[in-house]
């Protein structure tokens, strides 16, 4: 009997170890798994801010005025105060006549041309010099024509140039050419974007010009890579108060390259998760079904890298000088 007892206890024993060793087992797999969930997760904020989609180009910055200016016939020239590319500040005198008249700046400029006689010679319709404005400045883009149905007079832009800090200057799209271009990649299109100088801009710098298509501001937008794209609608996994995730149904508007603003579905605030492994993946789900036609930011085909300019091409300008009537 005494034996049998024994043999019950080392069962019961050896069913209680077997239970314990399951229950570690268990607890075990299931912390690998959460370190390992952890560990190809990350989290991103809903937050609040502007989107632009928009369609860019880099270049270089242009007069958006050139003039001839004739020299006044039946005078006598005397003396020019002024080199070519020289900064001339609006009503600044240019030149003096023996008779002691002037021709005067009529807005901020360098001269880029000049014919002009011999001193105490007199002038004729053949003797002038070219002015052109530092205060209206172009860029000029190339758009490919099955984008160009995207643009339009009066358009918005932004000019980033490289060599203020990445100063940014408001401009207007103020031509669409009526030709195009023909290349064996395709017809492009000449687009003119003018602004006006803020004081520090150089006639010849190199700069991007980004045309506004779409605009969105202050609205709540997550990170494109939150997002995934099933059965043609969005979700965006989000961590709750209690820690807890959620699928979240999210109806989304315009994105950029980085975000895309949520009209529904999520606040400002929000935790949002990154699946790492299938990020990219997500993302490009998102953008086949759910992006524009148009509205995705471009760069042309010289990818960001600024046009090589011959010598003499455009007219470098010193750095401006107070320069006093003589």
């Amino acid at each position: 009997m005494k034996r049998k007892n024994k043999y019950k206890y080392i069962i019961l024993t050896f069913i209680v170890i077997l239970i314990l060793i399951g229950i570690y087992i268990f607890i075990k797999d299931k912390n690998d798994q959460t370190n390992k969930l952890s560990s190809d997760v990350s989290e991103t904020e809903v937050i609040k801010t502007d989107i632009l989609n928009t369609l860019s180009s880099s270049g270089y910055i242009e007069t958006g005025l050139e003039e001839n200016k004739q020299l006044h016939a039946t005078y006598y020239f005397e003396d020019i105060y002024f080199e070519e590319n020289q900064y001339i500040k609006a009503g600044e005198n240019i030149l003096k006549y023996t008779n002691g008249e002037y021709m005067v700046a009529p807005y901020n400029c360098v001269i880029t041309k000049k014919s002009l006689p011999n001193a105490q010679e007199i002038c004729t319709d053949q003797h002038y010099i070219t002015i052109q404005s530092t205060d209206t400045l172009n860029m000029t883009l190339s758009i490919e024509e099955d984008e160009l149905n995207t643009i339009h007079n009066g358009q918005e832009a932004q000019i980033e140039i490289k060599s203020l800090d990445n100063k940014v200057i408001t401009g207007y799209v103020i031509n669409i050419s009526n030709s195009a271009t023909y290349s064996s990649s395709g017809s492009t299109f000449d687009v003119t974007v003018e602004f006006q100088n803020d004081g520090n801009i150089l006639l010849g710098m190199s700069a991007k010009c980004s045309i506004i298509l779409e605009k969105a501001e202050d609205v709540i937008a997550v990170a494109n890579e939150a997002i995934i794209n099933q059965n043609n609608k969005n979700y965006v996994k989000v961590k709750n108060d209690n820690g807890n995730i959620e699928n979240v149904e999210v109806e989304i508007g315009i994105s950029n390259d980085a975000y895309s603003e949520v009209k529904s579905g999520l606040s400002e605030g929000d935790i949002a998760l990154i699946e790492e492994n299938s990020s990219q993946k997500n993302q490009n789900n998102r953008f086949n079904s759910q992006r524009m036609e148009g509205g995705k930011q471009m760069e042309q085909k010289n990818n960001g890298d600024f046009p090589e300019m011959n010598q003499g091409e455009m007219p470098q300008i010193p750095s401006k000088m107070d320069n006093s009537n003589k």
